[in-house]
């Protein structure tokens, strides 16, 4: 099975981003995110066996961290014409620090676990026809939300589409 450790969000961000993508929808074609499936990644591990599930799961649930607020702030892409569209994530101290510890975590399970540069965004849809300069019009005010748990996810295909599906969390204190 496909995993990746993430933040999931309150009903109240997840409504606020919902209306966002119904926005960008209506104009502008484009793969977008379903709504169940809006997260925050701290890392993409990939596919794992049952026995590696269970190592992952433990040494999330391991992982002290104290709760933590951050703000969702402006919608970017990466690309030039078909864009991912996403919403930035104001870089904060302690979302860097969760991210070293899930990373110090996995690597302690023995776990080959490939590195790559963490930019934390909220994806909204993959090949959107959009351009840049109409992005930038977009009006997106901060959303303040709070990590309160970490979740180990699955991504999975169910009757042709994707879902990110919670396996288990770690509350934080």
């Amino acid at each position: 099975m496909r995993v990746f450790i993430a933040l999931l969000f309150p009903v109240q961000v997840v409504n606020k981003l919902s209306e966002k993508i119904n926005e960008l929808s209506k104009d502008y074609r484009g793969q977008y995110t379903l709504v169940n499936n809006l997260h925050l990644t701290l890392f993409y591990i990939g596919e794992v066996s049952k026995d590696q599930l269970k190592l992952v799961i433990t040494s999330m649930k391991n992982i002290e961290f104290e709760r933590f607020s951050y703000t969702l702030r402006g919608i970017s892409s990466f690309k030039k014409k078909q864009r991912l569209v996403y919403v930035s994530i104001d870089y904060k101290k302690e979302l860097m620090q969760l991210r070293e510890r899930v990373v110090e975590a996995l690597v302690k399970t023995g776990l080959e676990i490939e590195f790559s540069l963490f930019k934390p965004h909220v994806t909204l849809g993959r090949k959107v026809m959009i351009d840049e300069e109409w992005l930038t019009k977009l009006d997106f005010g901060p959303i303040d939300t709070e990590a309160i748990k970490i979740s180990v996810m699955e991504s999975k295909q169910i009757n042709g589409v994707l879902r990110y599906i919670e396996i288990a969390s770690s509350k934080f204190q």
